[in-house]
């Protein structure tokens, strides 16, 4: 039961052909980065479940993505909760950055991988 609730989430989920495709999914303005490392955890989660290599390949080139396109030297890389390309402006002045949640978030995803 558990395996098909998390099937049909995951098919009917709305970026279901990037996380397959791309390993990622394309940052929508505003989309917040815990929310999105959140699906990436469900979609490991899912891996767990059914075994479907698709599933870990693709948790494996988001996590890859996110380590080269946001996390600072810090360990975390976003500001107001959603990716801004962290490593690249790490060294500009922003705001409100390395939230709480996404890098509890982060942290979770990484030891789940």
């Amino acid at each position: 039961m558990v395996r098909n609730s998390l099937a049909v989430l995951f098919q009917t989920f709305r970026f279901r052909r990037d996380f397959l495709t791309f390993g990622m999914v394309v940052i929508r303005k505003r989309a917040k980065a815990y929310e999105m490392m959140s699906c990436y955890d469900g979609l490991l989660e899912l891996y767990r479940i059914t075994g479907e290599p698709s599933y870990l390949k693709s948790v494996e080139m988001a996590v890859r993505n996110i380590i080269e396109s946001e996390i600072n030297i810090a360990g975390s890389g976003t500001a107001y909760e959603c990716f801004y390309h962290g490593t690249k402006y790490q060294t500009e002045p922003t705001y409100h950055t390395m939230e709480t949640c996404v890098t509890m978030t982060w942290m979770k995803l990484c030891f789940n991988l």
